[in-house]
Parts: C-alpha cells; sequence; structure tokens
C-alpha cells in the first residue's frame, strides 16, 4: 500500500497567475469597494457643503436647493449603483454554491 502526503493528492497550478481565482468574485468587489468609495467621497462633499453655508452670512435659498440637489442625486445614484452591485454579487455567490 502507497502512502500519499495530503499535500501531494491536491491539484496544484503549475504556474503562480493560474491560481483558481473566481474572477466574478473579483470584479465584484472591486466594484462593490469602488462605489463605497465614491460614497465615502459624497458624504465627505456634503459635510463640506453644509459646513461651508453655515460659514456664510446670508444663504440664498436657490444656492441652498440647487446644491442639496445636486448632493441628493449623486448620492441617490450612488446608493442605487451600489443595490444592484449587492444584488449582482448574492446572486454570484448563490450561482456558485448552488
Amino acid at each position: 500500500m502507497v502512502n500519499f502526503s495530503p499535500g501531494s493528492t491536491q491539484r496544484k497550478p503549475i504556474l503562480n497567475h493560474q491560481r483558481s481565482v473566481d474572477p466574478v468574485d473579483t470584479r465584484s468587489m472591486k466594484s462593490y469597494k469602488s462605489t463605497l468609495e465614491k460614497l465615502k467621497k459624497l458624504r465627505e462633499e456634503t459635510r463640506q457643503l453644509f459646513s461651508d453655508l453655515e460659514q456664510m452670512e446670508e444663504v440664498s435659498l436657490s444656492h441652498w436647493n440647487v446644491s442639496v440637489n445636486m448632493l441628493s442625486s449623486k448620492q441617490s445614484y450612488t446608493l442605487r449603483k451600489l443595490d444592484v452591485l449587492d444584488r449582482r454579487y448574492r446572486y454570484a455567490m448563490i450561482a456558485l454554491t448552488g
């Protein structure tokens, strides 16, 4: 009877770049992380905007509305994109795990 060590019976990649990395998972995570970073930047922009508006002595209502609407639409778009990415990631994981 021949005894094999546990490591010798496993399939090993020939080259380092042939490791078994799921391209769907990697792509989704990169996109997910970049969208989260965009959301963090938008939060910081929002904080800065409100800080600037508080420091101004007299703020016109139209300027306030335009600034808030612009940030709101950016944030809504980013949140929708994040939701879509989250759904895609969950579906991909369900498909991969069975």
